[in-house]
């Protein structure tokens, strides 16, 4: 039986969706990059009023053929929160007719972009996307099979450390990245300063710059504060010393200076636990000479999933992934217990390091949306890992739920990463990959209750050999290859025409495929694991093939929708029309009604009935896909029955789409940039089909994510004698057919209601 015969079709859609929004999420974190780069927040803000899409292009000095790909990708950035769309009168215009247009206006989240502002998190944002450091990531599966090694040292062959100490530049960066974190934690101290009450010494360990040091001995000018960082750290450092504040170089793995209090800003979530009870007893050690009782400041993040909400939880468990470069982590309350009682602490208390009124949680909520995106990378490189593991396989042959010694057992994990894919799978289970669910262990007498990780939905899909599986779409979108050339849409946005492929790869991706035949290989392999989606939806859609007696399958690749239309048609003479290379693999499978053809289809396409374009428009710029669709109506205007033309691609709905849904369509049309492509609305389908003489559409949804356009040409299939068409619409999960057919109505597709964004509160606790 197959995995998913008992699943509705609704609910393998939504899987579908779940698997798609993971698999780019990481766009949303290069928007984000492309958006510092090119300090699009300072623009707005020194226009000092939110500013149109020609305004920002004028400032810009963006080519024209880019102008749309700045337009969608501000309005990927506005969807995200990062900037609100704003109505406003054009002042240029006439008293009587002020012009109304859309403007970009600032949020909280893109108001700590702003450069040279007070709480700017723009070096912390510039270092964390750094792509030596966010590349790295793509190793999580040889880390975890890698005893002791960190992600840095699989990355860049040593430590950070010692990466850093050796690249004055990035060292440079780490720390203004440091430093601007740190003056968040200013905005809450001045609602906590009993903390520093009475003390006459701290030494601030790990402090790089002394931005935090700084703050407090300009709040305490009687306090002695000292900056204990290693010795080329502080080097560059102290000549800013003054009465209070000084710098000493040393290895806090040896000593620590002796102060009332010892402070430790995100130190201990940089290390295992070895480590920092090794940390913590230098620091006993270095306030147990106090006669008045000295203390130890731990200011990290602590996680409590049962308590934070959805959003707090899901930034502190991307951070928590990000610590595996460093082989560190981020704990729950629980795990710094352990830590404190072995070190020798008697006592702790833990503590919200908020600020007080709404200011100050204002913007705590945008730190918290800043760094939710800025590591929504790391979504994308976990489910990388789970793939790579193919940890759904794994649990699917164990034929039941899966405990972490099982899990780690078959994998082979070795003692020193057990924690680190307990982590990992910790973190795909909150992003709705897995359930965690409670057994009894048949193998103990007592039937002791454990905790055991279970396939959902969007983890079926995963399932290597089954008949839906995503997997080959989810290792060729997330191939490096592909992945990292989004670091350069800022070059991408000022280089005129050049495709994202040509500036990365130095040759379009067509080209770079028919040169790489393993890569190509991969991409026909994911077009056909989402073909068979497709499959899924044509079932409640037969009535689009009825009647035809050919149809050309247009950039078909290995025909895997072509074979699944000849299945369901026997009589329906079926033709692969795709580049000569990408055919010749496959003409050895022709059937009795399917064949393959080589060919250009911006020079011509074979004869038929019908015109297939499943995926293919959105590759295109609306001048290609016009000289596509010309293709298209010359192939299917000698029929004297009427010939059509069937698209089947994403149609964005931003008004009627649920929050999910859309958010997956525009990281898509993201995507598309690579080959300056695009994902569109019905109102751009229905320009291209008008320009290339169409003088009609439709659009319905297929059940899914796409929608379905048919294009009808010939005398027979008139406003008087219309194609039939479904009367129920099943629900949509955004997936559109646009339609065009010689009729005059049009119905538009259903959606599930809108959901709202929410910015979720911050809660740094401070053990």
């Amino acid at each position: 039986m197959d995995l998913l015969s008992g699943r509705k079709a609704n609910e393998i859609f939504e899987g579908q969706v779940h698997v798609y929004k993971h698999m780019y999420a990481y766009l949303d974190s290069m928007c984000l990059k492309w958006c510092i780069e090119l300090e699009i927040p300072t623009i707005i803000y020194n226009h000092e009023k939110p500013i149109t899409l020609h305004e920002l292009i004028s400032i810009l000095q963006v080519p024209p053929s880019k102008i749309s790909g700045v337009e969608r990708l501000m309005r990927h950035l506005s969807h995200n929160g990062f900037f609100d769309i704003v109505t406003i009168h054009d002042d240029d215009g006439g008293d009587e007719n002020k012009e109304k247009k859309e403007a970009y206006a600032l949020t909280i989240a893109s108001e700590l972009l702003v450069k040279g502002t007070e709480y700017c998190l723009t070096p912390m944002a510039k270092c964390g996307l750094n792509p030596l450091m966010s590349s790295s990531f793509n190793l999580l599966g040889k880390w975890t099979l890698e005893k002791n090694l960190t992600l840095s040292e699989i990355s860049l062959g040593t430590n950070l450390w010692d990466f850093l100490s050796k690249n004055p530049s990035i060292l440079t960066s780490f720390n203004e990245s440091m430093a601007s974190d740190s003056q968040m934690v200013k905005l809450a101290l001045k609602d906590h300063s009993a903390v520093f009450e009475g003390l006459e010494s701290i030494v601030d360990v790990g402090g790089g710059n002394g931005t935090i040091s700084k703050i407090i001995s300009d709040m305490f000018p009687k306090l002695k504060c000292i900056v204990f960082d290693l010795p080329h750290v502080v080097e560059n450092f102290s000549g800013t010393s003054s009465n209070n504040l000084s710098f000493v170089g040393g290895d806090m793995f040896n000593y620590i200076p002796e102060a009332d209090v010892v402070l430790l800003k995100w130190i201990l979530h940089d290390w295992d636990d070895e480590h920092c009870v090794k940390i913590l007893k230098k620091c006993k050690d270095a306030i147990s000479k106090n006669t008045k009782e000295g203390k130890a400041i731990i200011i990290d993040f602590v996680i409590n999933e049962k308590q934070d909400e959805f959003g707090l939880t899901q930034m502190k468990l991307r951070m928590d992934i990000a610590m595996t470069s460093m082989n560190g982590k981020e704990r729950s309350e629980e795990e710094f217990n352990k830590l404190f009682l072995e070190a020798g602490f008697q006592d702790y208390k833990i503590f919200p390091l908020t600020g007080i009124g709404r200011k100050a949680n204002e913007i705590f909520e945008g730190q918290v949306h800043v760094y939710k995106h800025m590591y929504v990378y790391l979504n994308s490189m976990c489910l990388k890992w789970c793939i790579e593991l193919e940890v759904p396989t794994i649990i699917y042959n164990h034929e039941k739920p899966i405990t972490l010694h099982e899990l780690i057992s078959i994998l082979q994990v070795p003692p020193s990463k057990i924690s680190g894919v307990e982590r990992l799978m910790r973190h795909l289970s909150h992003n709705g990959f897995f359930d965690i669910v409670t057994i009894h262990d048949d193998d103990d007498e007592n039937k002791e209750e454990k905790e055991a990780y279970a396939l959902t939905i969007a983890s079926e899909l995963l399932v290597k050999g089954t008949e839906y599986c995503l997997t080959p779409m989810a290792k060729c979108s997330l191939d490096p290859s592909v992945s990292s050339s989004y670091n350069l849409l800022g070059k991408w946005t000022l280089e005129e025409n050049l495709t994202l492929s040509e500036i990365s790869l130095g040759t379009n991706l067509w080209n770079f495929l028919s040169k790489n035949p393993s890569i190509l290989t991969s991409f026909n392999e994911s077009m056909a694991s989402d073909s068979q989606m497709v499959k899924l939806a044509l079932k409640d859609h037969s009535a689009v093939f009825e009647g035809l007696e050919s149809i050309v399958d247009v950039g078909s690749g290995n025909g895997t929708v072509s074979k699944i239309i000849s299945d369901m048609f026997p009589k329906l003479k079926c033709i692969v029309f795709d580049l000569p290379h990408v055919v010749e693999n496959f003409s050895g499978t022709n059937s009795n009604n399917l064949s393959f053809i080589g060919g250009d289809m911006f020079n011509f396409i074979p004869e038929a009935d019908a015109v297939l374009l499943k995926w293919i428009l959105h590759d295109w710029d609306d001048e290609h896909c016009v000289k596509i669709l010309k293709k298209c109506k010359d192939a299917i205007s000698k029929n004297t029955k009427g010939g059509k033309a069937i698209i089947i691609d994403f149609v964005i709905n931003e008004k009627q789409d649920e929050f999910g849904l859309t958010q997956m369509k525009l990281r898509m049309d993201i995507a598309m940039t690579t080959l300056n492509g695009k994902e569109r609305s019905e109102e751009e389908f229905k320009k291209l089909f008008l320009e290339a003489g169409f003088e009609d559409y439709k659009i319905f949804p297929l059940t899914g994510i796409f929608h379905v356009s048919q294009m009808v040409s010939g005398p027979q299939h008139s406003r008087h004698n219309p194609q039939p068409w479904p009367t129920h619409y099943p629900s949509s999960l955004g997936l559109n057919i646009a339609s065009s057919a010689v009729q005059n109505q049009r119905r538009s597709p259903l959606h599930a209601p809108p959901c709202s964004q929410r910015i979720l509160p911050h809660n740094k606790a401070t053990p």
